[in-house]
């Protein structure tokens, strides 16, 4: 981090050098020949210029255009929403229809009549404004229906809604609004919906007539949410131009006896004056009903919202010039000064003058680059020797690493089993130890790695616990676990062995009684901790305060293969992690290494470490 933050602060001066270098030789318009200062009320002047340029054009253009062009524009997108939202409205109907000629062919009349009516109540339900569905034979005679019906045969076959759908098969036919008589309870007014319709009695397909009644609450839901204004309206003629809905007749003062007397002045212009007001008129076809929709909206609503629309920017745009041009030129101000005294400390600094901090005034972030300045002034070249007495002391480090990697007496102590072995012809045993060594200079070597998975570690432990053993001639036993959750972790190589080694020189009984060892890896709090406990005389909590002075102390002699352990952790994993000793008298030690979990793959970053 210092070598980055005193980087940073070269690179900085030295571009700053070059900046005003480059300043002196370039020809030509360059914003960097100007000051801050100049460079803010210019760019402000600028776009204050093109600001208000525009927006007199836009208002310029806007007053020269008609209003009424405005209105009928408008006018004609929400007719288009309106009678998109009516044509989904049929659609869903139509689609309810299909979807019953669809289901009802599954079923046979004769034997599974009352599905089917639950069909076809269920489908009813799926559109609040439908009041009944009933499908009819070919002779007129009621097969099923959601509601009683009280006409003869004869007479529903003389209905035009059925001669209709008999006539012309392929279609969906839209009634327009009548009493419809045929049921024993009033429905009032209502929009039949017929198609011819197949079913299916006695394995035989059979026509007949399907008819939807529909009452006005779908319509009138539309007509709600419309955004027709205060006095909107909607009417919706049927192909021969005769009103099949209206949402407000009583505000132009007719109905649908007299639509007539209106209906030459809608098919002949593109406004009306009705009652006083004055509407603009749409008209749009329901493609798949051939129905017309007429909507009617106030023309002085819509020119009194661009009016005022118009008045509002006008005063938006010169209040915010006025203000603009004052706060512009005192926040430059405000932001240049300090500025000006740190490029001038920069300056002199570059020039080698050490003394060279600046005054801390002006805005928060200002103070806060003018005090980073000066702080790095006073401690840029601290920082400096810290970070190579550092870099030399990881360096004694990792070469105090390598050479207890390389330990002779181990070495030669094995050899000597080996040789031992073969002498008294323990050919497994010794190939046992033969494999034993090799995985143990494998993970010791590890291809240059710093760091290993921990899985490999405890390899490299296990290896030589091996060893040890065979050379103890089996006086101890030992166990190892690992988490599986962390075993490909990665840490720094060669950690636990000097805890081991302690662990076999202090836990082997000497009376020849079998001693043991435990490794046991796992994460707990945040922490990977690496805990080796081993049985023996223990040691005295002055003991342990000695040893963690020793390892804390890197003057003092005594404990290396701890102290050095203590060091690359600290170095490496930084302050938070930290060795743990506790010991019962006569009954065991333990030794914990304890590294922070998010530590381990900063590290990985950190170090380089090739995988």
């Amino acid at each position: 981090m210092f070598t980055i933050l005193a980087i940073a602060l070269k690179r900085l001066l030295v571009n700053h050098q070059r900046s005003l270098e480059k300043m002196k030789h370039t020809k030509g318009f360059s914003m960097n020949h100007f000051t801050i200062m100049q460079t803010i009320i210019a760019t402000i002047t600028v776009v204050l210029a093109v600001s208000v340029t525009i927006s007199a054009l836009s208002v310029y253009y806007i007053s020269t255009r008609t209003s009424k062009d405005l209105v009928y524009d408008q006018a004609s997108e929400i007719n288009k929403q309106i009678v998109f939202n009516y044509e989904n409205y049929t659609n869903r109907v139509e689609g309810i229809a299909n979807l019953l000629q669809k289901k009802a062919l599954d079923y046979d009349m004769m034997m599974d009549k009352e599905q089917v009516l639950d069909l076809f109540s269920t489908l009813e339900n799926l559109e609040d404004s439908i009041v009944s569905v009933v499908l009819f034979d070919n002779s007129g005679q009621v097969i099923v229906s959601t509601q009683n019906i009280e006409k003869q045969f004869s007479l529903i076959a003389l209905q035009e809604w059925y001669k209709t759908a008999i006539f012309d098969a392929k279609i969906i036919h839209f009634s327009s609004p009548k009493m419809q008589e045929i049921y024993e309870v009033n429905m009032g007014e209502v929009i039949s919906v017929s198609k011819a319709f197949e079913y299916q009695e006695g394995n035989i397909i059979k026509s007949g007539v399907l008819l939807i009644d529909m009452n006005f609450e779908g319509l009138d839901s539309l007509s709600n949410v419309s955004n027709l204004g205060e006095k909107g309206h909607i009417l919706i003629l049927d192909d021969k131009d005769q009103i099949v809905y209206s949402s407000d007749v009583s505000q132009y003062g007719y109905n649908s006896k007299s639509y007539n007397t209106v209906k030459a002045l809608i098919f002949g212009s593109e406004s009306l004056t009705i009652n006083g007001t004055q509407v603009v008129v749409n008209i749009n076809t329901i493609g798949s009903t051939r129905w017309r929709i007429a909507t009617f909206q106030d023309i002085n609503a819509f020119e009194k919202g661009t009016t005022n629309a118009l008045y509002t920017a006008a005063s938006v745009i010169v209040i915010t010039m006025l203000i603009t041009i004052l706060v512009a030129y005192f926040v430059a101000m405000q932001i240049t000064n300090p500025l000006k005294k740190l490029n001038k400390a920069i300056v002199r600094f570059h020039h080698g003058n050490d003394d060279s901090k600046v005054e801390i005034e002006g805005q928060k972030e200002i103070t806060t680059v003018i005090t980073g300045f000066n702080g790095m002034i006073d401690r840029i070249h601290a920082l400096m020797d810290e970070v190579i007495k550092e870099q030399e002391s990881k360096r004694k480090t990792e070469i105090r690493a390598l050479q207890n990697q390389i330990n002779p007496h181990f070495l030669y102590n094995t050899l000597d089993c080996m040789i031992w072995l073969a002498e008294e012809n323990r050919n497994k045993d010794l190939v046992d130890t033969v494999g034993a060594l090799s995985t143990y200079f494998r993970v010791s070597l590890s291809k240059g790695k710093q760091f290993i998975p921990i899985f490999e570690e405890l390899q490299h432990i296990e290896s030589y616990l091996l060893i040890q053993r065979m050379r103890y001639n089996d006086r101890f036993i030992y166990k190892i676990e690992c988490n599986q959750e962390i075993a490909e972790l990665r840490i720094m190589k060669l950690i636990l062995q000097p805890l081991v080694e302690n662990a076999i020189y202090h836990g082997i009984d000497k009376d020849d009684q079998k001693s043991w060892i435990s490794i046991h890896v796992f994460e707990e709090d945040g922490y990977v901790i690496l805990k080796v406990t081993n049985s023996g005389y223990g040691i005295t909590q002055e003991k342990i305060e000695e040893i963690h002075h020793v390892m804390e102390d890197g003057n003092k002699k005594g404990s290396i293969g701890m102290k050095n352990v203590y060091r690359r952790i600290k170095l490496f994993y930084g302050e938070k992690a930290y060795i743990q000793i506790a010991s019962e008298l006569d009954e065991t030690t333990t030794v914990s290494i304890c590294i922070p979990r998010d530590k381990l793959k900063v590290q990985i970053l950190e170090q380089g470490d090739k995988t």
